[in-house]
């Protein structure tokens, strides 16, 4: 089974990034994506596909070029550049015509685990809550270099959609509150 597309998208009215992921036998699996994991995870996925972007490109280069880090940098860079260049982010989302996923709700990831593989692919668990019978849902992935920077990139794009890194909460401001307290006896509440 091989994946075939990609999509992530921000859905407003759940507040989730939900991931879909179609493969070439037709199946569709779908993920939601919480802002709290979202948060925590965009970083780490940065840098395992820097890593392993990095892990290529030195790998292609001479001895001598791989010794430099900025050399270094500027490759995983360009393998970067290229890996995007040559995917197909224009082409609609192919809808599955029937299957689990019209069924069955979307996992929602509590908890994501990479592993980067000596071949230059990233292994990917997704993991939701346990089941009414005490079992894990999982999904496992292999992502190689296109999936990886396709991936990073869509939810990238996803996030920067949902506008989650804009909200800031305002501190309260405790002073005066505590002047008005002091001049009124009785408590006051706030509904």
């Amino acid at each position: 089974m091989r994946i075939h597309q990609l999509n992530i998208k921000y859905e407003s009215d759940q507040d989730r990034l939900l991931a879909r992921i179609n493969t070439n036998t037709g199946l569709e699996m779908r993920l939601w994506f919480t802002r709290r994991l979202t948060v925590g995870l965009l970083p780490l996925l940065r840098k395992m596909v820097g890593q392993q972007t990095d892990q290529v490109a030195v790998a292609d280069a001479d001895a001598l070029t791989a010794k430099d880090p900025l050399v270094r940098q500027v490759l995983s860079e360009f393998k970067k550049e290229e890996v995007l260049r040559q995917s197909d982010f224009k082409t609609p989302f192919k809808e599955p015509v029937v299957g689990a996923a019209l069924t069955e709700p979307p996992l929602l990831v509590s908890e994501v685990a990479l592993t980067p593989l000596a071949n230059g692919r990233l292994h990917t668990r997704f993991k939701g809550p346990t089941d009414a019978q005490q079992q894990r849902q999982e999904i496992q992935l292999e992502l190689d270099s296109q999936l990886m920077h396709g991936f990073l990139h869509l939810l990238e794009k996803a996030y920067a959609a949902s506008q989650w890194a804009l909200v800031t909460v305002a501190p309260i401001d405790l002073e005066p509150a505590a002047a008005t307290a002091a001049s009124d006896t009785r408590p006051q509440y706030l509904n």
